[in-house]
Order: structure tokens, then sequence, then C-alpha cells
């Protein structure tokens, strides 16, 4: 493996390691998550555990899988390109890596985000709103706004903040040389800026148009285009600001987010790749 290049791992030790990063990630931020949508969905916030953690279960089932496809396409497409940790990928190369396994985890965040936003929005239990979604046959409403945000979410703690980090430590070796947690606090604030700012449009219309209802007997009358939402949500607001809508508390969510992951995927990473070369020590 190349000086400076992450450890080569397998298939299942990235997921495992994407799995329990993101378990972590949003049981700490899930009430941030509940702030965010209640803005964007213009619903009321009430200041109560019950509120704040409505809907855990079901984001941390979506989470944990979300996170690991993540971590494992990104990691065995790094390990197919680099062939097997044998060749320096470049930034744009890893940076690709990254947007591309967000993307494709969109099929898993898309329709859970679409259960949790109608769990809050009526305050229901998880088995019949998911049987009402499946009956509306709306699983994959909103997928695409999910592609586009997750590729660009995922490209900033997958890509930019390693990246950053790297660039921090041998760009300021007085500053960062020695301290790799200042260079990725920074490096994951920066990144995190980026991504917030990047995918907030593609979040705050999928939001909205995630937590419509179209009428059972009556959908062919009722507007069912995303573009159509946005287009209703800029003239009943008079300006386009209200794709920010929520970005205080999303953005907090994805700084916080960018470095709580990237953290998890340092120490998981290295965890798996020590106990690797305890195994081959223990047989040779």
């Amino acid at each position: 493996m190349p000086s400076g290049e992450r450890p080569v791992l397998s298939a299942y030790e990235y997921a495992a390691a994407g799995a329990i990063a993101g378990a972590v990630e949003v049981t700490i931020q899930q009430p941030e998550i509940a702030w965010k949508n209640a803005i964007q969905d213009k619903r009321p916030i009430i200041f109560h555990p019950k509120f704040f953690y409505r809907g855990l279960t079901i984001n941390i089932a979506s989470m944990a899988p979300y996170t690991a496809v993540q971590f494992a396409l990104n990691g065995m497409m790094s390990k197919w390109l680099s062939k097997g940790g044998e060749r320096l990928l470049g930034d744009w190369e890893k940076l690709g890596i990254a947007a591309t396994a967000g993307g494709l985890s969109a099929l898993i965040s898309g329709p859970a985000e679409l259960i949790l936003i109608r769990q809050q929005r009526l305050g229901s239990e998880l088995v019949p709103t998911t049987k009402d979604i499946l009956k509306r046959k709306e699983i994959l409403r909103g997928f695409s706004l999910a592609f586009l945000r997750d590729s660009i979410y995922v490209c900033g703690y997958l890509g930019l903040t390693p990246l950053w980090k790297e660039q921090l430590m041998k760009g300021f070796p007085d500053k960062f040389g020695d301290k790799p947690l200042a260079a990725s606090m920074v490096a994951s604030v920066a990144a995190g800026l980026v991504a917030a700012v990047g995918t907030q449009p593609f979040d705050t219309i999928k939001t909205r148009y995630q937590a419509m209802m179209p009428p059972l007997d009556n959908r062919k009358h009722f507007s069912y285009s995303w573009l159509s939402v946005c287009k209703q949500m800029k003239e009943q607001a008079g300006s386009w600001r209200v794709l920010y809508d929520g970005m205080i508390p999303r953005g907090m969510r994805i700084v916080f987010g960018v470095f709580i992951l990237s953290q998890c995927r340092d120490v998981m990473e290295s965890w798996f790749e020590k106990r690797k070369m305890n195994k081959m020590a223990t047989v040779s």
C-alpha cells in the first residue's frame, strides 16, 4: 500500500465500520433532525423528548445500512481503482468515488426518510405509516432529490474531509503536523459547510415533497412533480430563500455529522487494520 493511503479492508469490514458510524451519528443528532424537518414542513416545534425522538427507530434502522453502503461502496470502488492499494488515487478520483457511493445510497435514505417524515407529520407509528406509503405506491417518492443531495453530502465526509485533513497536515506542519484531531476538526467544518450549502435546496424540496399526501381518490388533479412543488414554494414565499429554510439546524447537523462520521471512519478502519495485522503476526 502506498505511503499515506488508507488501509485496504474487505467489503464486510467497510460495511461494519459504516454501520457503527451511522448508528452513533444519528443517535447523537436525532433532535436536530426533528427540528429541521419541522421548520421545513412549517410545523410547530414542541420541546418534549417524544417530539424530538419520534422516528428514532426507523432513523437508526435506515442510517446504519445507509452509511454501511456508503463506506462499503467507497471502499470497494477505491480498492478496485487502486488495484488493491498498489496505485495512488488522484484527488478527483477520490471525490468522484465518494459522490457515486453517496448517490447509490439514496436507494436506502429516500424511502426511509419518507417514512420518517410521514411519521412526524401524522404522529403515527412505523407499521401503519409504511403500509399507507406502500398502498399509495410512493416508496420512491423524492428519490432523485435524495440522489443529488447524498452525492454532495458523501463527497463531503468521505471525499473532502480526508483530503483537506491531509493537505492541512502537510501544508501547515507547525500547526497541524502532529495534531490529526485538530486538522480533522477544521477539515470537517469546512467540508460540512460546503456540503450544507450545496445540499440544502435539494433537501428542502425533498422534505416538502415527501410530506405532501395526494388524496387516493383524486391523484390526477394533484400536483405531483417536485419541480411544481419547488415553484409553489417560491410563489408562496415570494423568494427563492425559502429553499434555505431549516439551514441552521441542518447545517449544524451536517457539520457535526461530517466530523462524527469522519472520526468513526478513522477509528474503525484503524481497528480493523490492527486486527488484521495481529492475525497475520500470529499466523507467521
